[in-house]
Parts: C-alpha cells; sequence; structure tokens
C-alpha cells in the first residue's frame, strides 16, 4: 500500500444511490390523475353496458 496506495482489503467505497421519484400519489396532483383515470373507466364501462343493451333489443 505504501507504493501505490491501493489497499487490497478494502474494496471501494459504493456510491450512493439517487433518490427514487415520487410516487404519483405524492406529486402534486397525483391523486386527481387517479381518480380521473378511473373515472373514464367507469363512464366507459357505463356508455358499454348502455350500447350493450340497446343493441341487444332490451
Amino acid at each position: 500500500m505504501a507504493t501505490t496506495g491501493h489497499d487490497v482489503f478494502n474494496g471501494p467505497a459504493p456510491l450512493p444511490l439517487p433518490d427514487p421519484p415520487p410516487r404519483e400519489e405524492e406529486r402534486p396532483g397525483g391523486g386527481l390523475r387517479s381518480a380521473l383515470k378511473v373515472a373514464v373507466l367507469v363512464a366507459l364501462v357505463v356508455v358499454l353496458a348502455i350500447l350493450a343493451k340497446q343493441l341487444g333489443g332490451g
């Protein structure tokens, strides 16, 4: 070690990991975005159910 500066018993120090991106619920407006997705899905199912009833002759 004195000549090379390399310590064979201790490996390199690990690099710190970056912070993960915030979850959608933690972002500003993230909860609203999730609620909007659910509302659009429910509306689509309702429209499809109405169309199926109309086309089925009922």
